[in-house]
């Protein structure tokens, strides 16, 4: 942590390491980042007690992960992937601009690693029942952070959480499911917006980050874009969002 440095990474302040004399419960083990006075993305949604995100600070902040997610994957020297990556771990600083955090806890290249994905850290068993059956009992790529992303973006357009209802119908249960069926038709997407937003966004470019997010969510791992593809994406919707 304390080589790597980027914009959109919550950076190393310092750390405690101190081994206990007697005890090995006694060990010190703390890391310190700078502080992220405006919480997590996840904080700000389905909560009440947090202020709503607008639409223009959601597409930044599509494009500032994608950043940095980008960065761990295709720009350091040993790649490192999240494995769970999810919007509790998507930090907002005074600016509002966010910061990737728990990357020292993801998996160090190269990849795939040969161990099935279930044993990486960072394990959650509600998260890995979003994805397909069928890649949970294969190696760990890049392309299970582009999976997560994809799941990250339907947070950001619909505010909603990834789990909705352990109880209710399968497919009212998982944030994907629920959301699938409306991603066809335009006039029908409208109903998945987040309803905190009042109206006060641009259909077209929450289609458009529909869109990203469909192509990081195909079930084909091999179809799915690179980071470095997406954030050329979003930076062509953020400048052009900011002209609209």
């Amino acid at each position: 942590m304390g080589i790597i440095e980027h914009p959109n990474l919550v950076k190393l302040i310092g750390y405690c390491a101190e081994d206990g004399e007697r005890h090995p419960y006694e060990n010190q083990r703390y890391l310190v980042h700078e502080f992220m006075c405006n919480g997590s993305v996840h904080d700000h949604l389905e909560n009440r007690f947090h202020k709503t995100l607008s639409w223009a600070q959601r597409l930044r902040i599509a494009r500032q992960v994608a950043r940095g997610l980008e960065y761990l994957h295709e720009q350091v020297e040993d790649q490192i992937v999240y494995r769970i990556f999810k919007s509790s771990i998507v930090l907002l600083d005074k600016e509002w601009n966010a910061k990737l955090s728990d990357f020292v806890l993801g998996r160090l290249g190269p990849f795939p690693l040969a161990h099935p994905k279930e044993w990486c850290v960072g394990n959650s068993e509600d998260f890995l029942g979003t994805k397909p059956k069928h890649e949970l009992d294969s190696t760990l790529t890049w392309r299970d952070d582009v999976w997560s992303y994809g799941v990250f973006i339907l947070e950001l357009i619909t505010g909603r959480r990834h789990l909705l209802n352990k109880k209710g119908p399968m497919s009212e249960r998982r944030l994907v499911s629920w959301v699938e069926p409306h991603l066809s038709d335009m006039n029908d997407f409208q109903q998945i917006m987040d309803p905190r937003l009042k109206g006060k966004y641009s259909l077209q470019s929450a289609w458009k980050l529909a869109t990203v997010g469909k192509l990081c969510l195909t079930e084909d791992e091999e179809a799915r874009p690179k980071m470095s593809e997406i954030s050329t994406i979003l930076d062509k919707m953020v400048e052009a969002a900011e002209f609209e």
